[in-house]
């Protein structure tokens, strides 16, 4: 809760002394072209390609992929659930989210355009300065504590994913593994330890030979929908009757996890949104094709290995 407070209140300070200076805020940013495909308006935002950055299409089943894999299947969500104290607490808290979360994007998309604002008046934004080095700019430029608050807002934002993060994969991995094949039970702060050093080695690893071709934001993306994709895959087909067996799902989550990360890291050209769709197609298509094997295979008659 403190972290929360702590954020908007970082966000909504950086966005009133961003665009409190001189000059028009909104003026600024539309002769940046900042406010497309509203204003102005930009046809090709209904465009079906799905090469563009974003369109409207790519945000609706996109993002509507992805959000359903975060809501459904990510362990570090559906463990909050399971904190509610019954299913009617759990779906206000699910709707009380929804609504803070546009709030917050929303929020966001406001400081994205106090940073490019900012930028321009003081002639920042041409001298090529990375974004990041553009928010530092702006967070340098702030008066004594709002500073500071902002700098508190974004290690608070980082903190609520990290720790939360660690908490549920260890909690699975106790509930899921650990107690299963070893009698002696693990220290909690011994096991969060090994997965927070396992996560920033990997990150370490990871990132340098994936920064060349993608930002750090394409990058994380990138693994969330080629991880979770899969995940949801599980869930839905769980609830679907019909043609999916144990064999084939289980095969087919892992062909489809392989695969998805290739298409993640390897389909250059594709829409950052659309990675969860064809994630999710394609390990549904796994697990259907590895399904109908198992099945033709276990009939009567057919070679049993």
């Amino acid at each position: 809760m403190l972290q929360f407070f702590v954020l908007f209140g970082g966000i909504l300070l950086g966005v009133v002394f961003a665009l409190s200076g001189e000059g028009d805020a909104l003026e600024i940013a539309f002769d940046g072209g900042k406010l497309r495909p509203f204003a102005p308006f930009d046809a090709s935002w209904f465009s079906l390609d799905p090469t563009l950055r974003m369109t409207f299409w790519s945000a609706l089943f996109g993002v509507s992929a992805a959000f359903l894999a975060r809501y459904g299947a990510d362990q570090m969500v559906v463990q909050r659930y399971f904190t509610a104290k019954n299913l009617s607490a759990a779906r206000k808290g699910l709707w009380l989210n929804a609504f803070v979360s546009v709030l917050s994007l929303s929020l966001l998309v406001l400081f994205g355009l106090a940073v490019y604002v900012h930028s321009v008046r003081t002639g920042a934004i041409s001298s090529h300065v990375s974004a990041i080095g553009l928010i530092a700019r702006m967070i340098r430029d702030f008066p004594a504590g709002v500073t500071g608050v902002i700098a508190a807002a974004l290690l608070a934002a980082t903190m609520s994913s990290i720790d939360s993060g660690i908490n549920s994969c260890s909690a699975a991995y106790l509930t899921d593994f650990h107690s299963r094949f070893f009698r002696r039970p693990l220290p909690g702060m011994v096991l969060s330890g090994c997965i927070g050093a396992a996560v920033t080695l990997l990150a370490l690893l990871a990132i340098p030979l994936l920064a060349e071709a993608n930002t750090l934001f394409m990058i994380v993306n990138k693994f969330i929908n080629g991880l979770g994709s899969p995940l949801l895959t599980l869930v839905l087909l769980a609830l679907i009757p019909g043609r999916f067996n144990a064999k084939g799902v289980f095969y087919g989550g892992i062909a489809g996890l392989a695969a998805s990360l290739a298409i993640s890291f390897g389909v250059k050209s594709l829409a950052l949104q659309y990675y969860a769709v064809v994630n999710l197609a394609v390990t549904m298509l796994c697990c259907l094709l590895l399904s109908v094997f198992f099945d033709w295979k276990g009939r009567p008659g057919n070679f049993r290995s």
